[in-house]
């Protein structure tokens, strides 16, 4: 039997190009602590407004209006680990080849990251 691998090496694995992709791995939804979302306005040097207290959250900014690829996005989630996480939250970063085009697929705030193919009509 022959198997056709991508990486015959640890080395080789390491030299390929990958990206990091933010996803949530429970059942809830996507979001972020107050103090994520306080670390990434700092590395964005944005002001996202007045800050709501009851909601853990501020008015002129939604965690999911970010790409889950973003470099801010992934450097916060990686720095905080679970001080990252908002309410119902459990985030992870993961990777995948550079080369592939993908989605994030949610089922009840579960989410996937999904490669898209070709569609057949």
């Amino acid at each position: 039997m022959s198997w056709d691998l991508k990486f015959t090496t640890a080395e080789a694995y390491m030299e390929a190009k990958m990206q990091k992709i933010v996803i949530n791995r429970c059942f809830g939804g996507f979001g972020l602590s107050g103090v994520a979302q306080k670390r990434y306005f700092e590395l964005e040097q944005k002001h996202p407004g007045e800050y709501d207290a009851q909601y853990d959250c501020w008015s002129e900014w939604q965690p999911w209006d970010v790409h889950r690829d973003d470099y801010n996005l992934v450097r916060v989630v990686e720095e905080l680990g679970e001080a990252s996480w908002g309410y119902g939250s459990e985030l992870k970063v993961v990777e995948i080849p550079d080369d592939v085009e993908w989605y994030v697929r949610d089922y009840d705030g579960v989410e996937t990251v999904c490669e898209v193919h070709r569609e057949w009509y």
